[in-house]
């Protein structure tokens, strides 16, 4: 792992934030030429966390729609390299902005498990995960979330609890014996095809609202990127060229949702 996002990690523990890596959290070496990597934080600690990574030189990046999201970019000259840290204080899930709500981060948080020095998901909670994040946010599972949850299927030691979370916030009738065969199988076009009664799920006794909040954060997104764009063009002519060639580097990171990884391009953001 790339040495300033160990130092991230380790100010992390200095200070006590209440945080877990999201994705792949047994891959971490693989971000040693930077990249980006999603982390869940406990909500009350999120202005603590922008402190520490400001002092370490990261920049956060506001988008106005982009809730519960909170990233921060660091361009390490040193290195030629992009890290940027997606933090999260809450678990929604979306195709294009995030307004499928749920009570997942608290509940992650509490199972975190101790990986060495940096925390991360438990198996368990990572399959939900996933299979949420591919089935409503991506509509596609890609080959390396295919190889992730074969993976993960051979880690999981309580399939109760698996069974638990699917029928809360995936089917009422759900089981993890019937998803792992689908897994066994390589069977995700079956689990696709789940993905209206899924949303259903999620939605039940909040469908009003969350589509008042999905039209909120698509007007909220929009509005943003047209704003950020109207004030790139204005201010650039004003800018030397070293100052344009900057401001042309964060325009892009700012509303570019991947940064190249050793994961290839298939992160995105949770």
């Amino acid at each position: 792992m790339h040495a300033r996002f160990r130092d991230a990690f380790g100010r992390f523990q200095a200070v006590g934030i209440t945080y877990c890596v999201l994705r792949d959290g047994d891959q971490l070496e693989r971000f040693a030429d930077g990249g980006e990597i999603d982390l869940l934080v406990q909500a009350d600690q999120v202005t603590v966390l922008e402190r520490e990574l400001v002092q370490l030189g990261y920049m956060p990046l506001q988008r106005w729609g982009d809730y519960p999201h909170h990233q921060f970019i660091l361009d390490d000259a040193g290195s030629n390299s992009v890290l940027k840290l997606d933090v999260v204080t809450a678990v929604w899930f979306g195709a294009s902005v995030k307004y499928l709500r749920t009570d997942l981060a608290a509940q992650w948080l509490k199972r975190r498990r101790a990986l060495g020095d940096i925390y991360v998901l438990a198996p368990e909670d990572e399959v939900i995960l996933l299979l949420l994040h591919c089935v409503i946010d991506k509509r596609e599972f890609r080959p390396l979330r295919q190889q992730r949850l074969q993976s993960l299927r051979a880690s999981v030691t309580d399939p109760q609890s698996v069974t638990n979370l699917l029928r809360t916030y995936w089917q009422a009738g759900a089981s993890w014996e019937q998803i792992a065969a689908h897994i066994d199988r390589g069977d995700w076009a079956g689990l696709l095809k789940q993905r209206p009664a899924v949303i259903a799920h999620l939605r039940r006794g909040d469908t009003l609202t969350s589509m008042m909040r999905h039209v909120r954060q698509r007007v909220l997104r929009k509005v943003g990127r047209w704003a950020s764009k109207l004030r790139f063009q204005l201010l650039l002519p004003l800018l030397s060229a070293e100052k344009q060639a900057h401001a042309r580097r964060e325009f892009g990171m700012r509303w570019n949702s991947r940064v190249p990884t050793a994961l290839g391009n298939d992160r995105g953001t949770l």
